[in-house]
């Protein structure tokens, strides 16, 4: 029907613009984005301490299977709310969980986030087709051709494709001052050997920061957006109709 159209369209949407940011400010391949299941995420607030004490919130993606983790190792991908809010990676993934669980009319069995056993998650895929969300999404069929008709709006021409952060985030980095040595980190290349894996913090920070629109150190972080009181009557109507297992979970 038109309106099984429309909404597949609204799915396919959000779920490349998430893709999109992700893919830019964790450097990731297209394939560790279109293989992420939902077991993997996990939370990993970060201490910064210079002239304030401040709390950074670092979403993270354990991966122990991507091309770049040659050794089996497990290593972060991890992600932070963006100075801007129109690049927040951190912000459109809620709003991907947000329409996958609670506004798509072909909702996931899973009822997020109120089970909270991880056995009930190993199946279910960061990313998937509509109304699948046990499948991996296709790279000849959906992935591929949506950049391509993304560079093509853009008027970019790029012989990478789904492949295009690892070269465009790491330029951008490099502009920003980013040492080689954490741009290689975030990125998950292989130039850091056994030190990488066995012996440092496996979430680069400053790359983190940098990339998200803070200084190296962290210390300026501040979302402004976040200080930002919704009205009673707003938290009121999100309690009962947005969150109403926030209660029953917390």
């Amino acid at each position: 029907s038109e309106q099984d159209v429309e909404d597949a369209e609204i799915h396919d949407a959000l779920q490349f613009r998430v893709m999109f940011l992700l893919g830019h400010s964790t450097l990731s391949r297209g394939d560790t984005l279109r293989k992420l299941r939902l077991k993997a995420l996990c939370f990993s607030p970060q201490k910064v301490a210079r002239t304030r004490d401040t709390t950074v919130p670092i979403v993270t993606f354990v991966d122990k299977q991507g091309k770049t983790n040659k050794d089996g190792h497990t290593e972060d991908i991890p992600f932070t709310f963006h100075e801007d809010w129109r690049l927040c990676p951190v912000s459109e993934f809620a709003l991907w969980l947000h329409w996958q669980h609670d506004l798509s009319p072909l909702r996931s069995p899973l009822e997020f986030p109120k089970e909270r056993l991880q056995r009930e998650w190993y199946r279910h895929r960061v990313f998937h087709p509509f109304g699948e969300p046990t499948e991996e999404i296709d790279y000849q069929n959906w992935h591929l051709p949506r950049y391509q008709e993304f560079l093509k709006a853009a008027g970019i021409s790029s012989v990478s494709k789904t492949h295009m952060h690892r070269g465009s985030a790491a330029r951008h980095l490099d502009a920003l001052g980013a040492p080689q040595r954490a741009i290689a980190r975030l990125g998950r290349w292989a130039d850091g050997g056994h030190i990488k894996t066995a012996y440092l913090h496996n979430i680069p920070l400053a790359s983190v920061f940098l990339i998200s629109g803070f200084s190296q150190t962290g210390e300026d972080f501040y979302i402004a957006r976040n200080e930002v009181m919704p009205s009673r009557e707003l938290q009121e109507y999100a309690r009962e109709y947005i969150f109403p297992w926030a209660d029953e979970c917390y």
